[in-house]
């Protein structure tokens, strides 16, 4: 019920004590199975490089850091006097729609949607965001 929706800072508090009560790699492998991010499966390196975090660690970044904390810069964007690319994966459809109002929003703004990859673009298609990247900078 949209009423009974927590904020921003109390998702990240609800996640923060979920990473505590069932550890560290149980809430990994829960993480990765989210929709969200479209079947990722994280290879033995990429698991064993986040599980060097510790549960304080990531805990207190998502309290400090996390989007419950921060506040909005939306408006700030049409101040940027530089070329934005927004990139998100396709199948993501909240952050695709969000690249498209970054692009939109800033005066040199554009989107990139990666096919075939959903909120963890990075890792799903890594070539095709850093040529994404690369074109950007050239």
């Amino acid at each position: 019920m949209p009423g009974n929706a927590p904020n921003g800072a109390e998702a990240d508090d609800a996640l923060a004590e979920r990473m505590h009560d069932i550890g560290l790699e149980a809430f990994l492998q829960e993480w990765c199975n989210l929709p969200l991010f479209g079947g990722l499966q994280l290879t033995p390196e990429q698991l064993a490089d986040r599980l060097r975090n510790t549960p304080e660690g990531l805990a207190g970044s998502l309290r400090l850091a996390g989007t419950g904390a921060q506040g909005s810069l939306w408006p700030r964007l049409r101040e940027l006097n530089m070329p934005v690319l927004a990139i998100a994966g396709a199948l993501d459809l909240k952050f695709a729609a969000i690249a498209q109002q970054i692009a939109d929003a800033a005066p040199e703004g554009a989107a990139a949607l990666v096919a075939g990859a959903a909120h963890a673009a990075h890792l799903q298609q890594p070539e095709t965001v850093a040529v994404l990247i690369a074109d950007a900078i050239a």
